[in-house]
């Protein structure tokens, strides 16, 4: 039967108590109107001359075997409390042991200590960290339930002051720090690591924080820091102070890149009207993308003077996406970033302006070629049909229609920039008049027209002046033959009268 004991205070000292039963009630039971306590006291020496424990001795275990079949096992699970120094009247160190035994064995081993500092040892009976878990296992923490009010996480909580009495976290303050170590051959060490530090003096309301992620190059045991996440979640490489969302520091030229294998490497900029929890359409001119350069002027960066931006060139919908991209530079003497060139969204390339009359090349002002050379195009046989010659004759006619002038212009409508003073041409209109297929109209409704068009005319013109020439020249020879001719008998009459006129003498 179970064993009861109603006292205030009992002290047992047998060498060895049993108790045996068949059912499955209390064997010991302790009751009492204050805390129920089990006291294991040990001594050295004597029951009678006591001496002082020594590190390693038991104060007291709580072990369990079992039957095997033919007997009863030495204990395979045991929980034992123990000293952790040589016992003096001041110094009184223990540490608490956890063992079992795994399944499919008889081996009893330690699986957990609780060490004299607090720390508690998984795996490892010499605890260098409040927690400090050895083997293979890893560490999981697994909850279960619907929804978010079941989480798992570990936390890792910083105050200043004492336990009792905490005060607020300060500015720079590590909050927590996971840090992983390797064993140097002798011990274990290292501090690649990420930290969450305070990034301001806490108080109600202001939990400033940041991430700094710590590595240790090769051939080196300082760590050094390579990326922060800033209270504002700008992402700094080898930055501490990032004033964008990312901003790498490199420490040379090779900068950074995107490398992928049989796939393309990309980097892309998404743009949204809305807001991220209701996204709408990019509107008309909406910036896409940029690839800016900014620069140091002496006192501080400045913003992009030099950048590549793609946008929107309408707003955009399922069906209709269209997109250009602006080309912005900054002139030496400047400091207001223009664009300089943009490619349209038909694929038309404007050089000062924005190409809007249609052309695949428009430039605004003067252009020209460096080196010497032509500019070519296909003009082989094979490539035309309806070919037809022009009759020279015609197209005389035609360029003797036109009308040269001198002109300035006028331009405050088109939005592009006219050279100054007196120009040389034709007037459009006029053209139209004569050859009404070589003038178009542009977007807004200006008549233009490309002067390269008119040297096949020009030539065949040259061809008729050549074969007028050339009659008029053959006129003019057989003419100057006939007068030649009438000279000649004009002169021959002359000299025959002069020798038929008779001599006087006096």
């Amino acid at each position: 039967m179970p064993l009861g004991v109603f006292a205030q205070s009992i002290v047992l000292t047998p060498d060895k108590m049993e108790s045996k039963q068949s059912s499955n009630s209390d064997q010991i039971v302790l009751q009492g109107v204050t805390q129920p306590n089990i006291l294991g006291r040990r001594q050295n020496g004597t029951l009678t001359v006591p001496t002082a424990v020594v590190n390693g001795n038991y104060l007291l275990n709580f072990q369990g075997a079992g039957h095997n079949g033919s007997s009863f096992t030495s204990p395979r699970a045991t929980i034992r409390l123990q000293a952790s120094q040589n016992w003096t009247t001041t110094n009184n160190g223990t540490q608490i042991q956890f063992a079992t035994t795994e399944n499919g064995s008889t081996t009893l081993t330690e699986r957990m200590i609780i060490s004299n500092e607090g720390r508690v040892g998984i795996g490892t009976d010499a605890p260098q960290r409040d927690l400090d878990v050895a083997g293979n296992g890893g560490i999981q923490v697994r909850t279960y339930g619907a929804g978010n009010t079941f989480n798992s996480f570990i936390v890792g909580s910083h105050a200043n002051g004492t336990e009792s009495a905490p005060t607020a976290s300060t500015n720079d303050q590590i909050l927590a720090r996971f840090e992983g170590r390797g064993h140097n051959g002798a011990y274990f060490d290292g501090n690649t690591r990420m930290e969450v530090r305070a990034s301001q003096n806490w108080a109600s309301g202001a939990y400033g924080s940041e991430l700094l992620f710590y590595t240790t190059p090769n051939n080196s045991d300082i760590a050094l820091r390579r990326m922060k996440i800033a209270p504002n979640g700008n992402v700094g490489i080898n930055n501490d102070s990032p004033n964008h969302y990312l901003e790498v520091l490199p420490e040379n030229d090779n900068g950074f890149a995107v490398k992928a294998f049989s796939v393309t490497p990309t980097i892309f900029g998404v743009h949204a009207g809305g807001n991220v929890n209701a996204p709408g359409p990019s509107l008309n001119d909406a910036i896409l993308a940029r690839f800016g350069a900014k620069g140091y002027d002496g006192t501080g960066f400045t913003n992009a003077k030099a950048r590549i931006e793609m946008r929107a060139a309408n707003t955009w919908s399922a069906t209709n996406t269209g997109a250009a991209i602006d080309f912005w530079t900054t002139a030496a003497t400047g400091t207001t970033p223009q664009v300089s060139m943009t490619l349209s969204a038909p694929g038309n390339l404007g050089i000062g302006r924005l190409p809007t009359a249609g052309f695949r090349l428009e430039v605004e002002g003067d252009a020209a070629k460096n080196t010497a050379g032509n500019w070519s195009s296909h003009s082989d046989r094979r490539l035309k049909k309806n070919i037809t010659y022009l009759n020279s004759h015609d197209a005389l006619a035609k360029v003797m229609q036109l009308k040269g002038v001198t002109y300035e212009w006028n331009d405050t409508q088109t939005g592009s920039k006219r050279p100054e003073g007196i120009q040389y041409g034709f007037v459009a209109q006029e053209i139209k008049e004569v050859f009404p297929t070589k003038v178009r109209t542009d977007d807004k409704g200006f008549l233009m027209t490309a002067y390269g068009d008119y040297d096949p005319m020009l030539v065949e013109s040259i061809k008729a002046l050549k074969q007028l020439i050339d009659a008029q020249n053959e006129l003019i020879s057989s003419q100057t033959a006939r007068l030649d001719a009438q000279q000649a008998e004009i002169n021959a009459l002359k000299a025959s009268a002069n020798t038929d006129t008779p001599s006087t003498n006096k």
